[in-house]
């Protein structure tokens, strides 16, 4: 019986088995199993409500490679074994493929809460990690939340050859939001319930007024006090007093991400998460490949145009290159300082300078160093 169970599950879940155009559906349930009517689901683009018996369905060109629910007040959802929260999954395969997303919420009392943010995004105590994908809306205690990256990246080639063989480009950024986001904030606002406060954290400041219908927008850069040059301090926003107040983030001061591309291939080649991004977001780099073997990278946040990164393996200087690739653990694009180790176990020694020669920041990393999307 048990075999004949596993294979109608199987027969059930396998995709294209869909007859009209909507091309994502799913259902969503509260912690008792019970459906749960008026949950708003998106897939980036399309904003669309369940029906009384918990299910959806959204006609998508399937573009941003995700599905997300905006949780409702007075639930939460659970975290996966891999740190993410389970509001939203990976899309895995093509637009004319039916796919499935069912979604869980979980009762949760909401008188007040707290949220914290860090340099880029707000962590909100119900998920406890940075939350994927880039935007995305959730409401807590009768309060709508808006989450948007809302900084461009513009990518220029400025050299033929990288030590990866493809064109070497410069980024540069500016605060603004895509054609795609600001079609989805306004139909993401349509959703919200007349009297209900919306507030608005991005990850820069408003280049102007803020949109009609928000009443309230944060930044990193809007309550982070002047002294706090290096990100250190934590912004605490406290709804029962509607106010923030400023923690210092303890610990041992973190101001770099380092990746050894030996791990993360490893990594890429099996985990499905990594391989669903991969199939439906052709932009993404392919850490799978060979070209990255025995290769090196860091980004290094709060580097100025002007300062010198130096990085030794062992006793040996390398070349530093300045490259423009997909984040390993963030799928997004940053610029990161890399070198092509000659060994793949062995120390490797980061030097940040000035442009005046005084160095500002030291570390070493010892390989290999295990990859895993906890790595922050």
């Amino acid at each position: 019986m048990k075999s004949i169970r596993t294979l109608f599950i199987a027969l059930v879940l396998l995709p294209g088995l869909c007859s009209s155009a909507q091309n994502i559906r799913g259902k969503v349930i509260d912690d008792w199993g019970k459906p749960v009517a008026g949950v708003c689901v998106s897939d980036g683009v399309s904003v669309v409500r369940t029906a009384e018996d918990g299910t959806y369905a959204i006609d998508s060109d399937k573009s941003q490679g995700f599905v997300f629910i905006s949780v409702p007040s007075g639930y939460k959802v659970k975290m996966r074994e891999d740190g993410t929260p389970a509001f939203w999954q990976a899309l895995k395969e093509s637009a004319t493929v039916c796919e499935t997303a069912d979604f869980k919420i979980i009762g949760q009392e909401q008188e007040s809460y707290t949220v914290q943010f860090n340099g880029k995004t707000p962590l909100f105590d119900l998920y406890e990690t940075n939350p994927a994908p880039a935007y995305y809306s959730l409401n807590i205690a009768g309060d709508h939340w808006i989450v948007m990256d809302n900084v461009i990246t513009v990518s220029k080639a400025v050299e033929d050859r990288t030590m990866f063989g493809g064109v070497r480009y410069e980024k540069s950024t500016k605060a603004g939001f895509s054609d795609v986001q600001k079609a989805w904030l306004l139909k993401d606002l349509e959703t919200v319930a007349e009297g209900q406060t919306v507030r608005l954290f991005t990850t820069s400041p408003l280049s102007g007024e803020r949109p009609a219908g928000v009443d309230y927008a944060y930044s990193p850069q809007s309550f982070r006090p002047k002294d706090d040059i290096d990100g250190s301090v934590v912004g605490t926003f406290d709804k029962s007093g509607e106010r923030f107040s400023y923690l210092s983030a303890g610990g041992e001061e973190k101001w770099m991400n380092f990746y050894d591309l030996n791990e993360v291939r490893r990594f890429y080649q099996k985990d499905s998460l990594c391989l669903a991004r991969l199939a439906s977001q052709k932009k993404l780099t392919d850490y799978r490949s060979n070209i990255f073997k025995d290769c090196i990278l860091a980004e290094i946040w709060l580097a100025g145009p002007d300062d010198v990164v130096r990085m030794w393996e062992g006793n040996k200087e390398h070349e530093v290159e300045k490259l423009v690739l997909t984040d390993p653990l963030l799928f997004v694009e940053n610029s990161f300082f890399g070198i092509r180790c000659k060994k793949s176990k062995t120390t490797v020694y980061i030097e940040v300078y000035n442009k005046d020669g005084k160095i500002l920041r030291q570390e070493k990393f010892y390989r290999p160093m295990p990859f895993s999307r906890k790595a922050e």
